[in-house]
């Protein structure tokens, strides 16, 4: 029998292709309508098996869904390729759930192949179980009895094995003493055994399966030789006793045992007296091994216990090391708790172990350096403390805006810092902090100067504005204001400065200039004002005459106005000149009075009615008919400005009342129109998404893009409006999206029916073509072929589909139909041959248990010849039946060729105690007598017959002359040699011949 595979490379499968192959989807539609995908599809997608099948070995490993994917291609081939690399068990089990009948043992196998690896990959006491259950095959779990790296799991394995075959191959392999004993327990294929007491790895194994065949023979001749069995246990008994005095212990227990099980198969009532023996043996080495476990576990035990208590000691010294230059505070608390670990610890140990004297003294070490370096620490860290306080001091002096104090404090930091010595803390803390206080005051002093220069523009471009000024008196109070502000601020030096200090000299003496040119022209404008109000005063004197209240009203309203601009005049023509325009305008209002009242009472009714605006502009405030209200409130907005004015306080009260009733409408219809644009522009975007997604379709058009169009037309109408300015670009562009793939499709229909017509006529043809005599399963794979094209071809015109449908699939179901007929002849057949051969194999397992014989061989030989001669089995029984019979007829053999090979055994060494017997009988009588047959045909080898030529010497030293003792040594020989079984034919006459002349050198000695 060949040696068993490795589990991880499992026999393939063969998987036959069906017409009932399951279906793939291509692709996922919605991924690919959202352009998740690129444009361009990657090979494992092409439409071609032959290119998917090539680009399966180019994906990674670890891409599951694709592999998966691929093993529900429509292609055979496409499926096996992606099973074969697909390392997912879990995917593998959801194909396996979907695989019809004859894809499932290739897709089982791959599983169980992943599992094997599983398990012959862990290396840890759990982890394995869960992958060992779930396989099956006892091949694969053979492997793993054989080779797993856990002797649990080989075990485990073992107990899930049958078949004694597999189970003699884990034998042969080196699995291990459990393993090996538990395959060996379920064995009992006597052939088998034979075998592996010469094969089997292990002498352990070989000592079992040998136990075990003497076993069987006991139970199959129970009244056996008892001088045999009686032989045996006397030397076992004879081990047994030197076992005692075996040095070793584990193998004296291992030796023990089994020859306690052999005593058990030949004497289980314990009647042998040296059972007695065994049992003191036994119970002798059981004490010595227990004394020994016990003696190493404590040794064990106690260097475990030393190596904490050392390792415990080491991680200590550790510690006192780190801490000696540590500058945290609770250094010395971690210090003191640290030797008085330190002490615990070897109190606690002292009866049993002591630190080595290394050890000692780095710890002493180390406590000492921690005192030494503590004074040093703390010196240190005063003037750490003190320069962190300086660092301190000089941010508050930049936040004060202190900096030139500031700048000194830290030039004097630095100074000091260059000259500390530190040899515990580190200084690129304090670099870090001078650099960022360096830094800090860097930027104050920037933005200091750049406040500085923003306050010198500002001044000099409200000079250059009050040059432009023509109130000499505002002009003058605001230049000494600015003249001040321009005083207080820091000196600048730099370019910038100087030329913002010249462009502020300038622009004051320039202003001064201007003073004193606008008061000299001032004493002439008061003049030119005093011409221009006595005007004004003749025009309203002029007005006592005028009839037109209304128009006298309104002209003396506007002379004060106008008065009020002019400007002041001379001093000593103000007070008269004001006094005579006062009494004009008084003299006018007292004949307005009549008019003034009936505009009071226009005024009262316009604000009345202005009251009534508001609350029907509250009323629709809330309305929701938008262009009847909104015509309605611009209505009332143009009464309201109509109206006369009123009191200026309750006016403009109604009027903001007013106003929030309009801008609460006009606020709620601009909410309500941006509500239906914001609507009808999510409207417009879904409706662009569904043309980009059609426009992709039909760029790419396939069969399947059809029902996902239709859903794309009806999600369309279910949208709704969008922006009328856009509504009918985006129809036109969907619609034309829609007709492109359409168009497309109707002729993809008509190239499809086309090819299905020519698929129609080539079944037709093959059936026609198909003789009862012909390779009709070469016409079924053809059919199958054609089938694999239909499905892949894709619909045809719907009016055309199910007529093209019906004319394909009528040959076919016509030729498998008879098909079907023939393959149940065929199952028909083979029950009668399954019939007929289990006949054969009740005969041969009868035959078998008659014995070895020539004659029983010659049947079997015969059997097999009418075995070969019948034809095959139903399939899920034939292997069955072909390999209990093979198995039978090996097994038979086998134990024909161990017999023969166990009777040759015996016969040479019958063989060799004759020819022992010989040797005592010459060398007693004192005869040279060279062995028959010459040396080779020996059975004693030369060093065998020196000694016992020794031994005889020996015992008959002083005693030669004697002839009882030599007369009865001789029957000894004699009882013996008649004992002793047949040997070799090729040797037996000679044997007979050297012993019947020494019995006559002793009978009948020669006289001369």
């Amino acid at each position: 029998m060949p040696s068993l595979p490795v589990a991880c490379e499992l026999t393939k499968r063969k998987v036959h292709s069906s017409w009932g192959a399951p279906s793939i989807v291509s692709l996922n539609r919605s991924a690919c309508a959202m352009g998740l995908f690129a444009p361009k599809k990657p090979k494992w997608q092409h439409k071609d098996p032959a290119v998917r099948r090539a680009a399966i070995a180019g994906i990674d490993p670890g891409e599951t869904a694709i592999f998966e994917q691929l093993g529900r291609d429509p292609d055979r081939e496409v499926r096996r390729a992606a099973v074969a690399r697909l390392a997912d068990v879990d995917a593998l089990a959801r194909l396996a759930a979907d695989a019809l009948p004859e894809e499932l043992p290739l897709i089982t196998a791959r599983m169980e192949e992943l599992l094997a690896g599983q398990v012959l990959a862990c290396q840890n006491p759990e982890g394995w179980q869960d992958a060992l259950a779930q396989i099956a095959s006892p091949e694969v779990l053979a492997g793993i009895a054989a080779q797993a790296p856990r002797p649990e799991a080989r075990l485990a394995a073992v107990d899930r094995i049958d078949d004694q075959r597999l189970l003699a191959e884990v034998v042969k392999q080196n699995c291990g003493k459990q393993p090996a004993a538990a395959a060996l327990a379920k064995i009992s294929d006597e052939g088998i055994l034979a075998d592996l007491r010469i094969n089997a790895a292990g002498k352990t194994a070989r000592r079992l399966a040998g136990v075990k065949i003497a076993e069987i023979e006991r139970q199959k001749n129970p009244a056996g030789d008892k001088e045999i069995v009686s032989a045996r246990l006397d030397a076992l008994a004879t081990e047994a006793n030197r076992l005692g005095e075996n040095p070793d212990p584990d193998a004296a227990v291992l030796r023990l045992a089994a020859i306690r099980q052999e005593w058990q198969s030949l004497d289980s009532g314990h009647a042998h007296p040296g059972y007695a023996t065994l049992d003191r043996i036994s119970r002798i080495v059981e004490a010595r091994y227990a004394e020994a476990s016990e003696r190493l576990r404590m040794g064990q035990e106690k260097a475990a216990r030393y190596d904490r208590f050392r390792s415990r000691l080491e991680e200590l010294c550790v510690a006192v090391e780190r801490l000696s230059c540590s500058t945290t505070d609770d250094a010395p608390t971690l210090q003191a708790r640290a030797v008085a670990d330190w002490e615990a610890l070897i109190e606690a140990n002292q009866a049993d172990f002591a630190p080595s004297p290394d050890l000692a003294k780095r710890f002493a070490d180390a406590s000492r350096a921690f005192t030494a370096n503590r004074k040093a620490i703390e010196s240190e860290r005063r003037e750490v403390v003190a320069i962190q306080g300086e660092f301190s001091q000089i941010q508050s002096l930049i936040a004060g805006g202190e900096l030139k104090k500031a700048a000194m404090r830290l030039a004097e930091t630095e100074k000091r810092l260059a000259l500390l010595p530190l040899n515990f803390f580190s200084k690129s803390s304090f670099a870090r902090m001078l650099a960022e206080a360096s830094s800090e005051l860097d930027r104050a002093e920037r933005e200091d100067r750049e406040r500085n220069l923003a306050r010198r523009r500002k001044i000099c471009a409200e000079l250059e504005k009050l040059a432009a000024s023509g109130k000499p008196g505002h002009m003058e109070r605001r230049l000494r204001e600015l003249g001040r502000d321009w005083q207080e601020l820091p000196r600048l030096d730099d370019a910038e400065g100087l030329e913002l200090a010249q462009r502020f000299q300038t622009l004051t003496g320039a202003l001064t200039e201007k003073l004193k040119t606008l008061e000299h022209e001032q004493d002439w404008q008061l003049w030119a004002n005093l011409t221009l109000k006595e005007k004004l005063l003749e025009q309203v004197a002029a007005l006592d005459h005028e009839e037109n209240l209304a128009k006298v009203f309104d002209a003396v309203k506007a002379a004060q106005a106008e008065w009020k601009d002019i400007g002041p005049v001379p001093q000593s023509e103000s007070q008269r000149l004001w006094d005579d325009f006062q009494g004009a305008c008084q003299r006018n209002f007292e004949r307005t009075r009549p008019y003034l009242e009936e505009r009071k009472q226009q005024r009262i009714a316009a604000m009345e009615r202005r009251r009534e605006i508001c609350g029907l502009a509250a009323e629709l405030a809330e309305s929701g008919d938008w262009q009847k209200t909104a015509q309605t409130i611009k209505e009332l907005q143009q009464e309201w400005k109509t109206l006369p004015h009123g009191a200026p306080g309750e006016e403009h009260k109604l009027y903001r009342q007013f106003r929030a009733a309009c801008d609460r409408f006009f606020a709620r219809r601009e909410e309500h129109h941006l509500g239906l644009a914001e609507e009808r522009g999510r409207r417009l975007l879904a409706k662009e998404e569904l043309c980009r997604e059609a426009e992709q379709l039909a760029a790419a058009p396939r069969l399947d893009h059809a029902a996902r169009l239709r859903q794309l037309r009806s999600a369309w109408k279910k949208i709704g409006p969008v922006p009328r300015d856009q509504e009918e670009g985006v129809r036109q562009r969907f619609q034309a999206a829609c007709d492109t793939y359409f168009q497309w499709l109707a002729a993809e229909q008509q190239e499809n029916l086309r090819r299905k017509e020519g698929l129609c006529e080539e079944a037709e043809r093959l059936v026609a073509e198909a003789a009862p005599e012909g390779d009709r399963k070469e016409i079924a794979a053809q059919l199958v072929d054609l089938q694999r094209q239909w499905k892949e071809i894709g619909p045809a015109p719907p009016d055309r589909s199910e007529a093209v449908w019906q004319r394909f699939r009528r040959p076919c179901d016509e030729f498998f139909t008879a098909r079907q007929q023939e393959i149940e002849q065929d199952e028909e057949q083979r029950r009668a041959n399954q019939d007929r051969k289990e006949a054969l194999l009740a005969r041969a397992e009868e035959l078998a248990g008659r014995g070895n014989d020539r004659e029983t061989a010659a049947q079997l030989q015969q059997l097999q010849k009418e075995w070969f001669e019948t034809g095959p089995a139903p399939r899920p029984v034939n292997r069955q039946l072909n390999d209990r019979f093979q198995a039978l007829a090996d097994a038979f053999f086998a134990g024909r060729r161990q017999y023969f090979a166990d009777l040759r055994t015996e016969q040479l060494e019958n063989q060799k105690k004759k020819e022992s017997l010989c040797l005592r009988l010459e060398n007693i009588l004192g005869l040279t007598v060279k062995a028959a047959g010459g040396e080779k045909s020996r059975a004693l080898s030369l060093a065998d017959e020196l000694k016992q030529a020794m031994q005889d010497n020996f015992m008959l030293a002083g005693r030669r002359h004697e002839k009882k003792e030599i007369s009865d040594e001789i029957r000894r020989i004699r009882r013996e040699w008649e004992k002793i079984g047949p040997v070799p034919a090729d040797r037996s006459k000679a044997l007979n011949e050297r012993y019947r002349k020494a019995l006559d050198a002793y009978y009948n000695p020669r006289t001369d």
